[in-house]
């Protein structure tokens, strides 16, 4: 495989103003001005200064440089190059792989006509697939390319799935390149993209909305579903659940926290199945025996250990559906992934 500046070269990459640096904590900064500056630290926060409309991480297009501008500053950081990706300006996908994920996806993957592939930061794999125009204006594929990214095959480890990336994302590469030898086609890549289309529609499209509107329970279900909040999780669930949220890095809030929501929804569904059995709940305690398996009381359940294990952000308020407010929302979709995929 060519080197990482050839690849760029190819996708005529290279003199589009569509490159940043990424700082220590995964954010991308304010290129331009970086440049500007030499990336000495004290003349890019003058710059800053003297700009008003200029912000230290990048909020717009012009704070953007191209890649032979990065180059060709000597202070530049170039272990950091990040790249903001727009499928339909640039006709490529980025797929970061992590290095847990279900492996019925594997034999996809494997069909994939990769130009690009790297290790990742996190032990997993990078790949940038070209999507020919007539695959990227199909109909058939509008569910998936409308999106910024989608994600699937997660598994239970707190890092894990396959995610797709198309627009509205920043990339950052490691340029730790793993050769890959394959000859895979438009063909294949119609293949994989049928394969995440069916995954999509069940794990990242679709989902249900269990919460009542008023994010209570049913009338008449209060009670019980007190109990199963004081069931739901046992002392050492607790103490699983903040060590997986205390290592989980991921630099985007809004993934952080679905995945964080979906730890806590693991072990939920798991006791749920088990029919509480490491914290029984005792005999007549509920009120409706049926209310186990409620999944109204199972999501305002949810919701209540999100309040409970992570910090609130002014978001989670903010409208995500009609219905539904943006923490409602996610709740539901981690619920409905931990429903459909966790098993007796």
């Amino acid at each position: 495989m060519t080197n990482f500046y050839e690849v760029m070269e190819s996708l005529n990459l290279t003199n589009k103003p569509v490159w940043t640096i990424s700082d220590k904590n995964k954010v991308p900064m304010n290129a331009r001005a970086a440049v500007l500056a030499h990336f000495n630290r004290d003349e890019f926060f003058k710059i800053i200064r003297n700009h008003p409309y200029w912000h230290t991480h990048a909020s717009r297009p012009e704070d953007l440089v191209t890649l032979t501008e990065l180059r060709s500053e000597p202070a530049a950081p170039l272990s950091a190059l990040t790249l903001s990706l727009d499928l339909s300006d640039q006709s490529i996908m980025v797929i970061d792989i992590e290095q847990y994920f279900d492996n019925r996806s594997l034999r996809y993957l494997q069909r994939l006509p990769v130009i690009y592939s790297e290790r990742s930061r996190h032990g997993g794999q990078h790949y940038i697939v070209k999507v020919p125009k007539e695959i990227q204006t199909a109909d058939k594929y509008q569910a998936l390319f409308s999106k910024s990214r989608v994600k699937f095959a997660q598994t239970a480890h707190s890092h894990s799935g396959i995610e797709l990336f198309f627009r509205k994302h920043f990339i950052t590469f490691t340029q730790n390149i793993i050769s890959i030898n394959q000859s895979n086609t438009t063909h294949d890549l119609r293949f994989f993209l049928d394969y995440v289309l069916k995954q999509a529609n069940t794990n990242t499209v679709t989902r249900h909305n269990y919460l009542a509107a008023d994010s209570s329970p049913q009338e008449g279900h209060s009670h019980d579903a007190t109990v199963i909040l004081n069931h739901g999780l046992t002392k050492y669930n607790r103490q699983a659940i903040k060590g997986i949220i205390a290592q989980n890095d991921d630099p985007d809030d809004s993934t952080r926290e679905y995945q964080d929501i979906f730890t806590i929804a693991r072990f939920l569904i798991k006791n749920q199945r088990s029919h509480y059995k490491q914290l029984p709940i005792a005999e007549g305690e509920l009120q409706n025996p049926k209310s186990i398996n409620d999944t109204a009381i199972l999501a305002w359940v949810l919701l209540q250990y999100t309040y409970e294990f992570l910090d609130s952000r002014q978001k989670w308020d903010r409208p995500a559906t009609r219905n539904q407010s943006y923490i409602e929302y996610t709740v539901n979709k981690a619920l409905s992934y931990a429903l459909e995929n966790i098993k007796d």
